[in-house]
């Protein structure tokens, strides 16, 4: 058996998928699967491929005065739900693809979470395999064609229909799942007048041509010979298995937290090695370092009782007055080092504040501390107050110790005002 395995889910607890050995996409050793068990897989390291049609994608572009995850999270969610495609709770990922002063374009995918739950809690609870990511399956046939520079259609077959997809150096730019009746097989008037309709529409929103097909299936190739398209057969096979876990992390849709973790103990694991090495080091130079520090304790114990009597024999000779002004002197350059310059103080506070128009700002010093007070306000959107308004006093406590803290919002001008006062931290 195989420590890794790549698969896509059949039914209940049923996989199909590759065995791999070595580094892919061209591994050293591959052996296909028609069906796994949940049983075969327990313990094995698995790479989890997701076919679920409950989805929605685009392109798509946005204005964020103010970007944050938390932000830009609840602007497509707002978004997913205008458009009513999906009914169940869901998950989303995005990469940004190009950034204009305040304008995003970016991709993103929204997908229903219960299909995704179920594999990962069965794969992970009760096979306890090592889940080392999930691909949704058009980013998996998108990323085969990384190279392909023009925009082009792809046409994939699966058991339950045909995933069609706009595509172009390996990103998908539309997404489209069209159901196949299994036993009636494709019908290739309907599915050759649906490319015409999507090519386009295409057309109409980016006058761009698209007069090219990539598929895998001979089938495919010779059913839309007559289609109008360029049809160009890859023969490739098992495309989605050697190219899934080549997805690009943003897509990677083990939830953020896991994947966090399991970066964490790969790069504990690797570096483990780098610190065995550095003990043995360490271990040979400490018989070295012992022989010098007795020498060097020898050499330091002498040069101590000479500073000693050198300070002994100052504070003696010297006279008092002009001692107790150099200790005044010693205790305000003090003071000036703990104690940032109010210019530098300043730097911090604009910077805190970036993206807020300051209305008031004052600044005292008393008790060796610096005392702030200041006022401003910020449009802003209903559902983006909350989160601007705690980034803002995290951005301040980190160098503040906020005493007092205001926010009012008036939703019929979109602006937050608000008044912070509180001293520097030590």
């Amino acid at each position: 058996m195989y420590k890794f395995y790549i698969v896509k889910p059949l039914k209940e607890d049923l996989f199909e998928g590759l065995g791999i050995e070595g580094k892919l996409p061209s591994p050293k050793k591959l052996e296909y699967f028609s069906v796994l068990t949940s049983e075969e897989l327990k313990g094995k390291k698995v790479f989890l491929i997701l076919k679920n049609p409950q989805f929605f994608y685009e392109i798509y572009g946005l204005n964020l005065p103010v970007y944050s995850d938390e932000i830009l999270k609840l602007r497509l969610t707002d978004r997913v739900n205008t458009t009513g495609y999906l009914t169940g709770p869901y998950y989303l990922y995005w990469k940004i693809l190009k950034k204009e002063g305040n304008f995003y374009e970016l991709s993103y995918l929204a997908l229903e979470n219960r299909e995704l739950l179920r594999l990962k809690n069965l794969l992970k609870g009760v096979t306890k395999s090592k889940l080392e990511g999930i691909s949704f399956l058009p980013f998996a046939l998108a990323r085969v064609f990384k190279d392909v520079k023009e925009e082009s259609l792809l046409i994939h077959r699966e058991k339950e229909g045909l995933w069609i997809l706009i595509f172009k150096e390996g990103l998908p730019l539309y997404i489209e799942f069209f159901q196949v009746e299994e036993l009636l097989g494709i019908n290739f008037d309907e599915l050759t007048g649906r490319l015409n309709f999507l090519k386009n529409l295409f057309y109409r929103d980016h006058s761009k041509e698209l007069t090219r097909i990539y598929l895998f299936s001979r089938d495919l190739k010779e059913g839309l010979e007559n289609s109008g398209f360029e049809v160009i057969l890859q023969e490739i096979q098992f495309p989605e298995f050697l190219y899934a876990p080549l997805v690009e992390a943003s897509f990677n849709l083990l939830p953020e937290e896991e994947r966090a973790v399991k970066e964490v103990m790969e790069g504990n694991y690797k570096i483990s090695y780098a610190f065995i090495g550095l003990a043995l080091i360490f271990l040979l130079f400490s018989f070295f370092l012992k022989k010098v520090n007795s020498e060097l304790e020898k050499e330091m114990s002498k040069k101590e009782a000479l500073i000693t009597e050198s300070i002994n024999r100052f504070l003696r000779e010297y006279p008092e007055d002009k001692i107790r002004n150099f200790r005044t002197y010693l205790e305000e350059r003090e003071k000036l080092i703990r104690n940032p310059s109010a210019d530098k103080l300043l730097y911090n506070i604009v910077k805190a504040c970036e993206g807020f128009k300051i209305n008031s700002f004052e600044i005292k010093e008393g008790n060796n501390t610096y005392h702030i007070s200041l006022s401003g306000e910020k449009s802003a959107y209903p559902q983006e107050a909350n989160i601007l308004t705690q980034e803002l006093l995290k951005k301040l406590g980190s160098f503040m110790e906020i005493q007092q803290n205001q926010f009012d919002y008036f939703q019929e001008k979109n602006i937050i005002i608000f008044k912070i006062s509180g001293k520097l931290k030590p």
